[in-house]
């Protein structure tokens, strides 16, 4: 069945429900990467290095990976809805929080303050993104689910913009302080327009539920209970599954390892100040690099692939390997060509990070949970994307520290920093071999419908 099947009203219901849900997706992610634009300005301020806020980072990301372990399953049976609403309006409390403990002049030892701060900053914020999977698989068929993953991908995306050229702007005539404040009311406003607008199903609204073809029961998108014996055969048994979580562990290090510590490569490599007019580029470059790899990955995967995604992760994989190499590289550092190479090459490398995540994440969990057991699927597989990146906000906050980027000498200016992901490229580029050909099959038990 088609858009014009189902008829204008299910259309335009369906943007109505997607773009708050986007926006306000796109704000709790300012309210994560405001910590990665203002990292070495806190470092500065309160006498911590490298490895000391990438720990911090790691901190929130281990969290963030065990609550979407959790709160997965929760969210299948509370419902996307409230689920968003119960984020955004966590999130937005301790955004503020967090500002106005930047705002105490008093305050000298951080490290386990802000760690805790941040830590549950994140476990709000990982009820975003399974919130939102759990709502679109009830609205998204799985021949355009590859669509929505684009979607996801160009909507975390422009956070970017919000981040690194709006929070730039508010820095230059601010304070870094004021980065917190921003989201924090952003989070709260769209949490009441979510309240209004957005339904978990089409039955909700009014309108006929849709026949998803994914691994749900036919037909039944109710909010229910999947047993935990059920979910542990079905989902430790299954090596779709397993190298799908293979491959989140090594998107995690990647993605993190690359949006963590882009900013400070400009700053310190490039020579790139955030009060430059071309760091405000950087948000550009990250924002149509990660709204373009999102779409075109998952364009990729139902154009060419038959809606198989393992096939466009593993391309995309594969590129990373000459994007990173070429960043690592970083030839005519500092001059204005450099710069602008680099700029260009952080881009790409979200390009390729973030099509991979939201086909992995958004899409791929999805189609083998079910729409009844969206986010519980999602969550598990999410939760290893996000223990990668713990690890890499640790590690590569120790080598930075101890080794620095690169030997500039050689000309190998941030080699360091890239040797680090590129093994994870080919790890992941094979965990998608293994699974090349993999479709769909039924994650919830059904009398009428036979396991797989």
């Amino acid at each position: 069945m088609n858009l014009k099947a189902w008829g204008r009203s299910f259309t335009k219901r369906r943007s109505l429900n997607w773009i708050p849900l986007a926006l306000t997706y796109s704000c709790m992610y300012m309210g994560r990467f405001n910590f990665n634009l203002v990292k070495s300005d806190i470092g500065l301020t309160y006498h911590l290095d490298k490895a000391e806020m990438g720990l911090i980072a790691a901190c929130g990301f281990w969290t963030y990976a065990l609550s979407v372990a959790i709160n997965g399953s929760i969210i299948d049976r509370l419902g996307g809805r409230k689920g968003i609403i119960v984020g955004a309006i966590g999130s937005a409390i301790l955004n503020a929080v967090i500002g106005f403990f930047f705002l105490n002049t008093q305050v000298t030892k951080i490290l386990i303050p802000l760690s805790m701060l941040w830590s549950l900053n994140m476990y709000f914020q990982s009820w975003g993104g399974l919130s939102i999977v759990k709502i679109n698989s009830a609205w998204f068929p799985v021949k355009e689910r590859g669509v929505f993953g684009g979607l996801f991908g160009a909507v975390l995306s422009t956070s970017f913009i919000l981040t690194n050229t709006f929070g730039a702007w508010i820095i230059s005539h601010y304070s870094w302080t004021m980065i917190w404040f921003v989201p924090s009311a952003l989070m709260f406003a769209f949490s009441i327009i979510d309240y209004f607008l957005v339904r978990n199903t089409p039955s909700e609204c009014g309108l006929d539920d849709i026949d998803t073809g994914d691994g749900s029961v036919k037909g039944d998108t109710r909010l229910a209970k999947i047993t935990l014996s059920h979910f542990k055969e079905k989902l430790f048994s299954n090596r779709v599954i397993f190298m799908l979580v293979m491959a989140e562990f090594f998107t995690g290090f990647i993605r993190q390892g690359l949006l963590l510590y882009s900013t400070e490569y400009l700053n310190e490599v490039q020579l790139i100040s955030k009060t430059d007019r071309l760091f405000a580029w950087s948000g550009i470059a990250l924002f149509v690099g990660g709204a373009s790899g999102g779409l075109l990955s998952g364009w990729i995967s139902d154009k060419y692939f038959q809606s198989r995604r393992a096939p466009s992760a593993f391309i995309f994989f594969v590129a990373q390997l000459f994007v990173f190499g070429l960043l690592g590289y970083s030839p005519y550092a500092t001059t204005t060509l450099g710069q602008i190479i680099a700029i260009i090459c952080i881009g790409l490398g979200a390009l390729l990070a973030l099509g991979i995540h939201g086909l992995l994440s958004g899409t791929a969990g999805a189609d083998f949970g079910g729409t009844r057991g969206a986010a519980t699927v999602v969550g598990f597989v999410d939760s290893f994307q996000y223990f990668g990146s713990g690890f890499s906000g640790f590690v590569l906050g120790w080598i930075l520290k101890t080794y620095g980027w690169g030997p500039a000498p050689m000309g190998l200016n941030a080699w360091y920093w890239m040797a680090s992901l590129l093994p994870c490229s080919l790890f992941g580029a094979f965990s998608m071999l293994k699974i090349w050909g993999q479709i769909p099959t039924s994650m919830v038990p059904s009398e009428n419908q036979p396991e797989s």
